[in-house]
């Protein structure tokens, strides 16, 4: 038995009633001149490469503390499944997301769609976020699906510059962390637009531009402004045009970034969540584009020049180690929707074209959970030379996902043109 880390059971802790807890990729096909695979095919492709990613092997157990237990026998065809008849790929995909992995089995599956529209298919690959976060779902997908691993890339978020020591190790560095979670942790306030009790369905929306768009931006920005700015400008414009639209207030949005903690490299065996995060007040009410671009940048740069994700990341890792009861209380205060609306993460993806049984990958997204009170979430994947966006929402709380999607794109064709 293995134990749960931590964060892999601060994880595991948000499930609820309607809450499953997944993250997903979603890797749309060519064809190919011979059609899709069989689902044979697929099984055995996915079969033959699983000692590669041991956990992949390994169920859950929570009897007495969460656990991972020692490799199981996997049955292939309970894990690889085709896509029921019918559905589109955002129907499977919000299914998927709203529904719950067997705990008898280990907790991934994937579902074949075998037409996907434009001579492509489709798989949709869902794993427990308790497994994996972002980062390792990417470097379990060159062990598990790709033909041939990619070289490893950095074309959009990377972990962050390894420290010298922990940041509590000296008085200064406890200084700074003050500093840090001051930042990060300032006074509630009021909720958002994106409220309310979380219920059982799921909608999801897909959206891309060219990377190629998003560096003539970064560089028209100028003042050090990174893709991950723009991404996040984007994702501001589409906001804004969403409270437009719904005729809601347009105050400021705060987000919740996630930044890596793994170590760069494609080990797999770099397992599990380790993510820390920072905070990011979106300027919903200016509207000039380049403005709340170069607003966004003002906020990361000061975030990212004091190492405020490592700040934080240390002093959890401290609570939880010296009083697991305050740990969990500054868990539930930064699950407050009064701290943050939605979640926004930015994985890298290959940089090099993609294959899965010999079929081009052309397009990969990522989507994760939404959690209670926060009924949005949007993650980015880069691939090649596209940035992919998956938006998943509780369409109860959350009308128009498609539109949140396509504001997206809408965004960044503002920036490129302001």
């Amino acid at each position: 038995m293995e134990a749960l880390t931590a964060d892999d059971i601060a994880i595991l802790d948000l499930e609820s009633s309607t809450i499953a807890g997944h993250t997903c990729k979603v890797v749309v096909l060519d064809a190919g001149a011979d059609g899709p695979p069989s689902i044979d095919d697929v099984r055995a492709h996915v079969e033959g490469r699983l000692r590669r990613v041991p956990r992949c092997c390994q169920r859950l157990a929570l009897d007495p503390n969460p656990a991972w237990t020692a490799p199981v026998p996997v049955d292939i065809a309970q894990h690889v499944r085709l896509a029921p008849a019918g559905e589109d790929l955002p129907d499977v995909v919000a299914r998927a997301m709203a529904g719950r992995l067997d705990r008898r089995r280990p907790l991934w599956d994937l579902e074949v769609l075998p037409a996907a529209g434009d001579g492509q298919w489709a798989l949709v690959w869902r794993v427990h976020h308790a497994m994996a976060d972002g980062m390792t779902m990417m470097r379990w997908a060159s062990a598990l699906l790709w033909d041939e691993p990619p070289v490893a890339a950095r074309t959009a978020a990377t972990p962050p510059d390894p420290q010298p020591a922990p940041l509590f190790s000296t008085v200064a560095g406890a200084a700074r962390t003050a500093l840090s979670l001051g930042r990060e942790l300032r006074p509630a306030r009021r909720a958002g637009p994106f409220g309310g009790r979380i219920g059982s369905r799921r909608a999801a929306a897909f959206a891309e531009c060219p990377l190629d768009d998003l560096r003539a931006i970064e560089r028209r920005a100028g003042q050090g402004v990174t893709i991950n700015d723009v991404v996040l400008a984007a994702v501001a414009g589409s906001l804004r045009l969403w409270c437009l639209d719904q005729r809601v207030g347009l105050d400021g949005a705060r987000v919740k970034v996630p930044v890596s903690m793994h170590v760069a490299g494609p080990d797999v065996h770099d397992l599990g969540n380790r993510d820390s995060f920072m905070f990011v007040d979106l300027p919903l009410g200016e509207p000039d584009p380049m403005t709340r671009l170069r607003a966004v940048n003002r906020e990361t740069r000061e975030r990212k020049t004091h190492h405020d994700a490592e700040a934080v990341y240390d002093a959890l890792e401290l609570l939880e180690r010296v009083t697991p009861p305050l740990a969990a209380v500054a868990e539930r205060l930064l699950k407050n929707p009064r701290e943050f609306i939605l979640n926004i993460s930015n994985v890298p993806g290959p940089r090099s074209e993609i294959s899965v049984l010999g079929r081009r990958v052309r397009n990969l997204y990522s989507f994760a959970e939404i959690a209670e009170r926060h009924p949005v979430r949007i993650a980015a994947v880069s691939l090649c030379d596209t940035m992919q966006f998956g938006v998943l929402t509780d369409p109860e709380l959350v009308p128009g996902t498609d539109a949140l999607a396509a504001g997206i794109e809408v965004s960044i064709a503002e920036l490129l043109s302001a």
